[in-house]
């Protein structure tokens, strides 16, 4: 049986939220609950599908199980944001 996610982090509505103006509302698929490690969200850019994992800030850490499964994913397609700019950066709109 799965372990469910407790709780999103404070900044999670807004970044699903940019998400879905920069993506569509169709491309962004919320998964926080899934827990056991799965990514935050799912977004599809560019027929690309992006692992998104979102954090409140700089100093939050990976847990072990997001590790694993970031490990599994590959960092190509595994990003973590944290604000609007590391959104813009996971498609493409900053270097």
């Amino acid at each position: 049986m799965s372990k469910y996610a407790k709780k999103v982090d404070t900044n999670h509505s807004k970044i699903k939220d940019y998400y879905k103006c920069l993506c569509g509302d169709s491309n962004v698929l919320d998964t926080s609950k899934f827990g056991s490690g799965f990514s935050d969200l799912l977004v599809r850019h560019r027929n690309e599908i992006l692992f998104i994992e979102i954090k409140r800030d700089e100093k939050a850490k990976l847990t072990k199980a997001e590790k694993i499964f970031q490990e599994f994913i590959g960092e190509n397609n595994y990003v973590v944001v944290k604000d609007f700019i590391d959104v813009e950066k996971s498609i493409g709109w900053h270097k």
